[in-house]
């Protein structure tokens, strides 16, 4: 996963070329910043290590991704409830004019879950806290 590009909540971003990518409406939060247990993620920087992170919001928030070419392209997040707080949240693909492409739901997700989509263009990833305590992704991966 992330063969072509990865951000990595808490640790380093390298997106492919014809990409542009921005984060609105989350903040981040780190659990814990190094640990060798599997469901967090392995750290670009430091590849034998990992971190347990997230970028979040108790309600929204949006990852913007532009770009530039017209190919399709592999798109996921990687979502882990590190805390076991029993949250559930609503991931939708909307279009640049607020169109809902897709619409996924997770919950139960302690063990970490990615989510997979192909697409082009400019598309919005909208994250939404449905079950407190919040919203989380901790990966964004490119292939």
């Amino acid at each position: 996963m992330g063969a072509e590009g990865y951000s990595i909540a808490g640790d380093a971003a390298s997106y492919p070329a014809p990409v542009t990518v921005t984060f609105s409406g989350n903040d981040y939060w780190s659990w814990v910043q190094t640990t060798s247990e599997v469901r967090a993620l392995a750290k670009p920087s430091l590849p034998s290590n990992r971190i347990a992170a997230c970028w979040f919001s108790s309600t929204v928030f949006n990852i913007d991704i532009a770009f530039s070419d017209t190919a399709l392209h592999q798109v996921a997040i990687y979502a882990l409830d590190w805390d076991y707080r029993s949250r559930a949240e609503t991931i939708r693909i909307l279009n640049p004019y607020g169109v809902v492409l897709n619409t996924q739901s997770l919950s139960g997700f302690q063990n970490g879950d990615y989510l997979v989509w192909q697409v082009s263009g400019h598309v919005q990833i909208q994250v939404t806290s449905s079950a407190a305590p919040n919203a989380v992704v901790s990966g964004l991966f490119f292939r």
